[in-house]
């Protein structure tokens, strides 16, 4: 009986231990680090009481002087300043600038996810570190479709433009567009944004006639074998790939930062 006892407590222990080892391989147990917040930087980037430097994973939020920072700035204050914070590692621990890439918890908020669905971030993706990808991109179509925070604001051509072509690869990157509005569009002193850092403005005075398109390229190709590519405007918006290969966010905003459009974007097939 004895032996028997003794044979069940080892297969139990054997079942525990290899719960356990499944359940670190799947993350159930996460490392978190909780700290102390001492000041905020910016919408995406904040202090801790130590002077570790926190840039919240799958965000972006807009730099000084661009359109919303200081909202999107008050808004992570309000959520972290002074506080408690616990702080969720993903594959890449730590930048080049060497700040903790981390999603940040803050009494029960998923402070990262949000900032992204309440309009104060775009969603913005750096592999390897796609944990919570899907969530980030449902929470930003929410944000924008419910026109919350940075999508607040709707220019008088919102709904005016849909994108009827993509290529995000090779030397003649574009976004095609068509205005589907019966009126001409002018597009001078436009905005395109994508969902990191670029913010080109349109420099060329393009009108889009009702039914027309519009190709914006991210830079001028090199060669154009066998003639232009699209029929319709073509406008280069400068000399470097804009858009990610694997997708992006596409947002077009008028002269007075009111939104156009925004989408995400990915390689047409």
């Amino acid at each position: 009986m004895l032996d028997r006892k003794r044979a069940l407590a080892i297969a139990l222990v054997g079942i525990f231990l290899a719960s356990l080892s499944h359940l670190e391989k799947t993350g159930y147990f996460a490392k978190k680090e909780c700290a102390l917040v001492a000041r905020v930087i910016d919408g995406d980037t904040f202090v801790l009481s130590d002077g570790r430097r926190v840039r919240l994973l799958s965000i972006n939020a807009p730099e000084k002087e661009e359109y919303y920072w200081a909202e999107s700035k008050a808004a992570l204050e309000k959520l972290v300043s002074g506080k408690e914070v616990c702080l969720e590692r993903d594959v890449v621990p730590v930048d080049k600038y060497g700040r903790l890439l981390r999603y940040v918890y803050a009494n029960g908020t998923f402070v990262n996810l949000y900032l992204v669905r309440n309009g104060f971030a775009k969603a913005s993706f750096v592999p390897p570190n796609l944990k919570y990808m899907q969530a980030f991109i449902e929470a930003e179509a929410f944000a924008i479709e419910n026109s919350l925070g940075m999508w607040r604001r709707k220019s008088e051509y919102y709904g005016c433009f849909k994108i009827t072509g993509v290529k995000l690869e090779g030397r003649d990157e574009h976004v095609t567009l068509k205005n589907v509005c019966n009126f001409p569009i002018r597009m001078l002193n436009w905005l395109v944004e994508d969902e990191g850092k670029n913010l080109v403005r349109i420099r060329d005075d393009i009108i889009v006639p009702p039914n027309g398109n519009v190709t914006l390229y991210s830079s001028e190709p090199r060669s154009m074998e066998g003639g232009l590519l699209h029929r319709g405007k073509i406008v280069y918006l400068g000399n470097y790939p804009l858009w990610d290969n694997d997708g992006d966010l596409f947002v077009l905003r008028d002269p007075r930062n009111s939104l156009v459009i925004a989408e995400r974007i990915l390689q047409s097939s």
